[in-house]
């Protein structure tokens, strides 16, 4: 079969052999099939009956050697696009009560006969808050110069990020393989594309910016300046600069599983799954801080300084899923409750960068330095684990049938996962002031936390599922 003629007959499920029957007049139409066979009789002869009908409609006397002949039908294009616009135009009309007290069992059972479905969601997600340390802070007054417990000091990031909302989609197909529908396979993929959640502050001095730690060495809290006016006779010179801070994240995953009937009925039906389940968990929190100090006599510009900091995650689960999955119909509504455990292994990876560059008059000569403000000699590089995890999922869905092939519908999920790297919770905020300087020395602080949490997931989807 060509393929242009089986993607028509992918859009055609909905033109399935009907048969409409009008009271008025008590006559049977019968809907073209979408492909198959016509049969035309010519001089044929039931038993009993005196004469046969030609295709013109009049009589002749019957004969012996009368035949049955069968060729190939073929509906046109106007026709198919009639079938599909009639689905959608005229739905299949329900007796509500009396579908639920069993008179109409089979109008809506086109799983039953239809043992191959595909379905198209999209997605709307929200991820679980991240925590990090506060990393951006302003004072007011200026002499607090941003370091965390002095009056006037607040937080710009950190602390609680709340995430935004992700979109994306999920693609699910499946068939069974028997037609009792007792063993069937599904695959299905989802993807969550990446959103950045956070601030961007710039400063020509006022308000003060400062990226504040916590000093190892004087015990003590203690601040970066990023933006302020001169301070303290001089003492602190003026700078202009900004932050750019947030937090970049992603999730995708898949399944592939193997399905059985555990009860079918007129009512609903109740399936388990099981398979192999994978998922993916990528953050990024990245600091980008400018600076620009005032000219010196004589100079157009000041030394200009850029420091970067990255602390990335990416965490791969593979494990085996079992699932329980219910559905009820009522009329042209169906409500699914689905509960899933999938238990395997979790690969952590955490990556850690950091680097700054300073162009200075009068040359304005670029000299690199590893290490920005967070990220520095001490923590900077690569580190994976291996760890158990688990990721339950419950789903609630309601769909509504279109007409015998089409269904729409809206669900609810929550994914939780276990053991997950947050980019925040890798942060040290304890720092050596000599570090961050360049040189060495103990205490060899920031170091790598590999903190590891619960992450959880909420979806809510619109999708459109099409069986054939």
């Amino acid at each position: 079969m060509k393929r242009r003629d089986w993607l028509t007959l992918a859009l055609l499920g909905c033109s399935a052999p009907l048969l409409t029957l009008h009271a008025q007049d008590s006559r049977i139409i019968p809907v073209p099939p979408a492909s198959g066979t016509r049969t035309d009789v010519t001089n044929q002869v039931e038993p009993g009956n005196k004469a046969a009908a030609n295709k013109d409609g009049s009589t002749v006397a019957p004969t012996q050697d009368s035949t049955t002949t069968t060729e190939e039908y073929h509906p046109s294009f106007s026709e198919r696009m009639s079938s599909i616009r009639d689905c959608f135009y005229h739905p299949i009309s329900f007796s509500w009560f009396s579908d639920l007290a069993g008179a109409n069992e089979n109008v809506l059972r086109g799983d039953i006969e239809d043992p191959t479905w595909f379905k198209m969601d999209m997605l709307f997600g929200r991820f679980k808050g991240a925590n990090t340390p506060p990393m951006l802070t302003t004072s007011l007054p200026q002499d607090s110069r941003g370091i965390l417990g002095n009056d006037g000091t607040s937080v710009l990031f950190g602390n609680s990020v709340s995430m935004q909302t992700h979109y994306g989609f999920r693609a699910t197909g499946g068939l069974w393989t028997e037609p009792t529908q007792s063993t069937g396979f599904e695959a299905s993929y989802f993807l969550l594309f990446a959103r950045s959640s956070g601030v961007a502050f710039s400063s020509k001095g006022d308000p003060l910016l400062a990226a504040p730690y916590f000093d190892a060495i004087a015990n003590q809290q203690a601040a970066v300046p990023i933006a302020n006016e001169a301070l303290n006779n001089q003492t602190l010179q003026h700078l202009t600069g900004s932050s750019d801070i947030g937090i970049d994240s992603r999730m995708q995953g898949a399944e592939l599983n193997v399905l059985q009937n555990l009860v079918r009925g007129t009512r609903g039906r109740i399936d388990w799954s099981w398979g192999y389940r994978y998922l993916r968990y990528d953050e990024i929190l990245s600091n980008t801080i400018f600076q620009s100090q005032d000219p010196p006599t004589g100079q157009t510009f000041g030394t200009q300084t850029r420091t970067y900091d990255e602390f990335a995650t990416e965490n791969e689960f593979q494990g085996f899923n079992v699932e329980l999955r219910t559905q009820w119909w009522w009329g042209p509504l169906s409500f699914d409750i689905n509960g899933k455990l999938a238990l395997g292994a979790i690969r952590n990876t955490v990556q850690v960068y950091g680097n700054t560059v300073t162009a200075s008059p009068p040359q304005f000569q670029i000299v690199h330095h590893i290490g920005g403000v967070y990220a520095l000699a001490s923590n900077i590089g690569d580190q994976s684990f291996i760890r158990f995890s688990a990721a339950p999922e419950i789903e609630l869905g309601i769909g509504y049938q279109v007409c015998d092939q089409v269904r729409m519908t809206v669900n609810y999920n929550f994914l939780a996962l276990t053991n997950v790297m947050r980019a925040g919770d890798q942060v040290d905020n304890r720092i050596n002031p000599n570090i961050l300087e360049g040189n060495g020395g103990n205490p060899a602080v920031p170091v790598r936390l590999n903190q590891t949490s619960t992450f959880w997931l909420q979806t809510f989807s619109f999708g459109l599922e099409y069986r054939w």
